[in-house]
């Protein structure tokens, strides 16, 4: 029982975890070769081509290695009025380089990834519609782990990691012709105010975890985690450098206008759990961790779980545990003239109720039912009418999820999803832009040998508006998706699907006082693929 449900993880307990390369080398098994096209009713959007390399060479060597570049010109979405007031349209600009690899040398593997984004902020970082806004970043990171048997017992598993990312941004502050004449910063009002930021953040860490097999019934797994956190090299240029006037190009005023500081801290945590088989039939899992941040001190999270085989095609689980998130740099040391940041934050804090049922009633048919509480306390935001981030919130989300899936003898395959959830402020208000009820449904059809018919349908309901908002409830939508698969032969496949296939105008909500007609979805689209895989 992972996840939240172990006290192996930290703040990633609270966000979930996120992995790379996701087939091993034995499944890929040589080169697949995949490229795409997407198109909507106002022409080309863009295409991706992904590289795909695995090879096993014995049971304890492997290569793997995945391409993936994407060049969009994205979505073209009409917006009636930005933040100024003025209509234009979103662009969603989207270029990419992603590279990552895996290697298995016996006892020990190592992973890697780069990846260079250059984006455009479609609706404007400060929603205020500019072509020339945008975000630019490179990131990376490798890992080294290890597999090491101590005795009979015990198993070692060592971790080092080091992560890098350094980003741009773009940021228009007042469009061109939109500064009135009693603002300080009318003399910008033919120009307009622009910002050029950026920065630099390192992580860099490692990690010792045993597990003790030596007890019949329990498995104690105990470790030690260390990590240095840092930001630097904030930079920031403009065409404003306090003169009253606007200037280009534009100047370096990192000096006196930077938008933070650098800041680096040290993380260390030790943790401890045990997974007791009581029974056959009954499994406890129990766990704490301490996190202790050099800046703003230690948080305890104790997790408890038990499963229960109550036959064996039923299976009940209970779960309690808490779980936290670390300020950001950013949260804590923002300058900025719109909001800044504040350095005697504290972490946010969740804590986690769930009782769930699998069932297997019949071959081929799984189904299960989770119900759940979330309280969630010290949530870092900006309260209305403040400038400066406090730990001022707190809500408690509660609600189930069901999902069921049936493979039929004939190939056909239906999975749901139904999900209900009630966010709760503490001031008793709904959470705004929270919809109540979700479900999803994925089918699989074989129309002939080689042909292949897929659907996906994603359902929500309305999501209710802040309490300061005076719009109403943003509606709730449906979303249709097909596609199909065509193998011409073991190696060939060629692929067409429609995106938002009944064209359904849609939006998801955007702050109080941005965009009046929120952002937008896109429109039906259509995809083509080709997939080519050789030895």
């Amino acid at each position: 029982m992972l996840g939240p449900g172990s006290a192996l993880f930290g703040s990633n307990a609270f966000l979930g975890l996120v992995n790379i390369i996701t087939r091993n080398a034995a499944e890929i098994d040589g080169t697949e070769l995949a490229l795409h096209s997407e198109w909507e009713a106002e022409g080309y959007i863009g295409s991706d081509i992904n590289l795909l390399y695995g090879e096993a060479f014995q049971a304890d060597r492997s290569l793997t290695f995945n391409a993936n570049l994407i060049d969009r010109e994205g979505e073209r979405i009409p917006v009636t009025a930005d933040a100024s007031g003025l209509p234009g349209l979103a662009e969603r600009d989207f270029e990419q380089v992603d590279l990552q690899a895996r290697g298995l040398l016996g006892q020990y593997s190592v992973q890697a990834r780069y990846t260079q984004q250059d984006r455009g902020e479609s609706h404007g970082a400060l929603y205020l519609l500019n072509p020339d806004d945008g975000v630019f970043f490179k990131s990376g990171f490798v890992e080294i782990d290890g597999k090491l048997q101590l005795g009979e017992h015990v198993r070692l598993l060592p971790r080092a990691y080091f992560d890098y990312y350094d980003v741009e941004a773009f940021i228009t502050q007042f469009r061109r012709g939109t500064i009135p004449p009693d603002s300080s910063y009318f003399a910008f009002n033919e120009t307009g105010l622009y910002t050029h930021l950026g920065q630099n953040s390192t992580k860099a860490g490692f990690e010792l975890r045993a597990s003790d097999f030596r007890f019949d019934s329990h498995r104690v797994t105990y470790g030690l985690l260390w990590e240095y956190q840092a930001q630097d090299d904030l930079r920031s240029f403009g065409n404003d450098i306090g003169i009253g006037i606007p200037v280009y190009p534009f100047q370096d005023v990192s000096d006196f206008n930077n938008f933070g500081q650098d800041a680096n801290r040290i993380l260390i945590a030790p943790y401890v759990e045990d997974i007791w088989q009581i029974t056959d039939e009954l499994i406890l899992n129990a766990g704490l961790r301490l996190d202790h941040y050099s800046d703003f001190g230690n948080s305890w999270n104790p997790r408890l779980g038990l499963t229960w085989r109550l036959h064996p095609n039923y299976r009940l689980r209970a779960l309690y545990g808490t779980a936290f998130r670390a300020p950001d740099f950013r949260s804590l040391f923002l300058v900025s003239p719109f909001f800044n940041g504040n350095s005697d934050l504290n972490e946010e804090q969740v804590r986690t109720v769930e009782i769930g049922l699998s069932a297997n009633p019949v071959d081929n048919l799984s189904t299960r039912i989770t119900l759940f509480q979330n309280d969630l306390d010290r949530l870092i935001t900006i309260p209305p009418g403040a400038t400066t981030f406090e730990n001022a919130g707190s809500m408690t989300s509660r609600g189930l999820e069901f999902d069921v899936s049936y493979q039929w003898s004939n190939g056909v395959g239906l999975s749901a999803n139904y999900s209900y959830v009630d966010v709760t402020l503490d001031n008793g208000d709904p959470a705004p832009d929270e919809p109540a009820h979700t479900a999803s449904a994925l089918a699989k059809i074989p129309l002939a040998d080689r042909l292949q018919a897929g659907l996906s349908v994603y359902w929500q309901s309305a999501s209710p508006r802040a309490a300061i908002d005076s719009r109403s409830a943003l509606p709730g939508y449906t979303l249709l998706d097909l596609n199909l698969i065509y193998r011409w032969s073991p190696r060939l496949e060629l692929g067409l699907a429609a995106y938002n296939f009944l064209d359904e105008d849609y939006a998801q909500p955007a702050p109080v006082g941005t965009l009046n007609d929120d952002f937008r979805g896109a429109g039906r689209s259509i995809r083509a693929e080709l997939r080519f895989a050789f030895p």
